[in-house]
């Protein structure tokens, strides 16, 4: 049967890194790709976006920082107000 298939870019933010993994619906397998270092927001954008076009992404998938609790971490407000 045909399944459909999607490829995924999965964005890890930091404050100095962005981390890039790839998945892939058809097989809900996720690959690891690697870490950038960013110095502003724009940069994260433009690496977001440069990484997108490689990977043939057709979504953007921002992850949300949890604590071990699984509460929201320090960081979990930041991918909200990227945005866009």
């Amino acid at each position: 049967p045909d399944t459909f298939t999607m490829i995924l870019l999965v964005v890890d933010y930091g404050t100095g890194r962005v981390g890039f993994a790839t998945a892939d619906t058809s097989t809900r397998l996720v690959f690891p790709l690697r870490s950038t270092e960013i110095g502003s927001r724009d940069e994260a954008v433009e690496a977001v976006q440069k990484a997108a076009v490689e990977e043939k992404a057709e979504r953007v998938i921002v992850g949300m920082p949890r604590t071990l609790r699984g509460e929201a971490g320090p960081m979990a407000d930041n991918p909200r107000e990227r945005r866009g």
